[in-house]
């Protein structure tokens, strides 16, 4: 009889029965022996270390035999106590969840049953075809899948698999005592031993011929673009032509330049400066470890795409920025890190929906109080740049807990952010701007900059003595750039003070939604207003396809699941009604077996049967037990 968690499954398809009999029986005996031996080597280092308290206690402190021995017997009475009481409370905590359990699937289930006919949307449009070009049905549900759709590769990733667990075990080898090398030596053979078993099989594609033939067809059509959409996980295809017309709209529309040198001259004179900057720092850029923390290997021009605002009249873009390898990428995200202490410490932060609900359930409701929101147009590309940096250089002066963060000096971290705001990119078309004020979005920098840009524009002109209208401002929270208020002096006296904001500064513009029938929607929460409260529930747009990551797709199952339990999760944090809670389930419950539309179509079927997912679950329980985390691919491990 072999235990439950010692038992071994073997992929199918990878020999015949008779051989797959014999392998799991010979690595689960293999598997009980280690167990054993494991746990003799605990119980024999464990009397090892009573037998040295027994010394110490007779040696040093010059105790009796007869009562070392009482004391020892006591202390075990005592272990077993307390072992019975902690078992019964987790016995009686256990029975209280899972009557808790049974009462919400009750209630589940009663809620549906009563609201089968109402009418929960969970086919939600995926797939908007704004080209010329006529999309058959199967490639419509081809693309539906979602962009973040991994497909099988066809061979085992052998290399990604080493390299990841030798860069793994090399960082923790230059620790350097016995202990991290031993460590370093068991991850190697564990990883060693997992790959033998996967490397053989025989990796099934979770897509058929005809879907790959069709995916050939649309991406090597050079006259579309296939695109994602601002929000709520669409696909967008548009025409090339109207793709280009809509991205010269966004850089007409933004404060850049076209730039007539060579992308190697752009790059070089970079890379020359930040170089430059570094030493001036006292950096060894000759040491590889350095060069390798602070420098891209093989630095590219960024690149601008769009993100398509289907929500929006006529399809207009976004444009990002992808800064993935350019000269300062590695430099941008070391700054992030020394300047998000500061972008937080603004009085109006607020981080998410969730902190936000605990401040609105503190909140007294009096009559006369109303909700609004306020967006800052483009907020990253709207920033001043100069007036930015030299806010910045105060903040960085004023920081005590700068020095626990970084060694480097805020006039060096200054001149090291002028050098990456300083943005160049190409276009689809291969042509080659630059941005003349303002962050980009895609820059991890533009974040924690606008941040800290907002958080002076508010200390100067919201928080000020000098506003007139501070006193009916009862909670202004900020998330980037998007403003919640709850205000108490009428509508016409919010119109005089969004029109007296938006006079302050005119790059920095907002625009207002005001509540409709006391509701309010704002983040991902939709805010109602009673007489004496505010109550939340999960809110999506409209155009919110329920989808997050299709079933088929090469993710662990764990991903999956996980997805899943945080939607749940979110639900239950968010709904403050109990009529909302269940709502929201049920609309889970939908998505989840309305086939390919929901979030985790067909979760309910039989488990992806791939060499990967059976590998990267069984790393991931091995590193967690060595306190180790995994970064996931779609199909294995980082």
């Amino acid at each position: 009889m072999t235990p439950k968690g010692l038992r071994v499954s073997i992929p199918k398809k990878v020999m015949d029965k008779e051989h797959e009999l014999r392998l799991k029986l010979k690595c689960e005996r293999e598997l009980i022996q280690k167990t054993i031996k494991r746990l003799h080597i605990k119980q024999q280092n464990s009397d090892e270390k009573i037998a040295g308290f027994k010394l110490d206690l007779k040696g040093k402190l010059k105790m009796s035999r007869t009562w070392i021995e009482n004391t020892l017997q006591w202390l075990n009475k005592k272990a077993q106590t307390k072992a019975l009481e902690k078992k019964k409370t987790l016995r009686k905590k256990f029975q209280q969840l899972n009557e808790e359990k049974k009462q919400f699937e009750k209630e589940l289930h009663d809620f549906m049953m009563e609201n089968k006919n109402t009418n929960l949307n969970v086919n939600k449009k995926v797939v908007y075809n704004n080209s010329s070009k006529e999309l058959s049905q199967k490639q419509i549900e081809l693309l539906a899948l979602g962009l973040n759709f991994a497909i099988t590769p066809k061979k085992f990733p052998l290399i990604e698999y080493i390299t990841a667990a030798e860069k793994l075990c090399q960082s923790i080898e230059q620790i350097g005592d016995d202990e991290s090398i031993e460590k370093a030596q068991q991850i190697r053979n564990s990883v060693l031993n997992q790959i033998r078993k996967g490397v053989g099989m025989k990796i099934k594609s979770n897509l058929n011929a005809e879907e790959h033939k069709l995916i050939k067809e649309i991406t090597e059509d050079q006259t579309i673009i296939i695109c994602p959409a601002d929000k709520g996980k669409a696909i967008v295809i548009e025409d090339r032509e109207t793709y280009l017309s809509k991205m010269q709209d966004q850089i007409d529309e933004g404060d850049y330049e076209l730039n007539g040198r060579k992308e190697k001259t752009i790059l070089d004179k970079l890379h020359k400066k930040l170089t430059t900057q570094l030493k001036i720092m006292d950096i060894d850029l000759d040491d590889k470890k350095e060069r390798y923390k602070y420098l891209s290997s093989a630095p590219v021009l960024a690149n601008m795409y769009l993100l398509i605002k289907v929500h929006k009249k006529n399809f207009p873009g976004r444009a990002v920025v992808n800064q993935t390898d350019d000269p300062t990428y590695k430099i941008c995200k070391i700054l992030t890190n020394i300047l998000n202490p500061l972008a937080i410490q603004s009085k109006s932060y607020v981080e998410n929906s969730f902190e936000l609900k605990k401040i609105l359930q503190s909140t007294v409701i009096e009559p006369g109080y109303i909700q609004a929101s306020f967006d800052v147009k483009s907020l990253y590309p709207s920033i001043p740049i100069e007036k930015t940096l030299e806010i910045t250089k105060q903040r960085l002066y004023a920081d005590e807990s700068l020095h626990e963060r970084t060694k480097w000096k805020p006039d060096d971290i200054v001149k090291l952010l002028k050098i990456c705001v300083e943005t160049h990119f190409k276009t689809l078309d291969g042509r080659i701007f630059t941005q003349t004020d303002g962050t980009p979005i895609g820059k991890s920098i533009s974040g924690p900059l606008a941040d800290i840009y907002m958080d002076w524009f508010e200390r100067t002109y919201i928080y000020s003595e000098h506003n007139e209208f501070k006193n009916h401002l009862k909670i202004w929270k900020r998330s980037r750039d998007d403003v919640y208020i709850l205000w108490s002096g009428g509508q016409e006296a919010l119109d005089c003070f969004f029109w007296r904001v938006n006079y302050i500064d005119p790059r920095i513009q907002f625009t207002i939604e005001r509540e409709k029938e006391a509701i309010l929607p704002f983040l991902d929460i939709s805010i109602k207003r009673y007489p004496n409260k505010l109550e939340t529930k999960v809110y999506r747009k409209e155009t919110h396809t329920q989808r997050y990551i299709h079933w088929r797709s090469n993710h662990s199952r764990n991903c999956k699941l996980g997805i899943l339990k945080d939607l749940i999760h979110r639900a239950h944090l968010l709904c403050d009604r109990k009529e909302d809670l269940l709502e929201e389930i049920q609309l889970l419950t939908l998505s989840r077996t309305a086939g390919p539309v929901g979030p985790l179509a067909g979760l309910v079927g039989p488990l992806f049967d791939i060499a990967f997912e059976f590998i990267s679950t069984k790393l991931e329980r091995f590193f967690s037990r060595s306190d180790l985390g995994t970064e996931e691919k779609p199909g294995y491990f980082r």
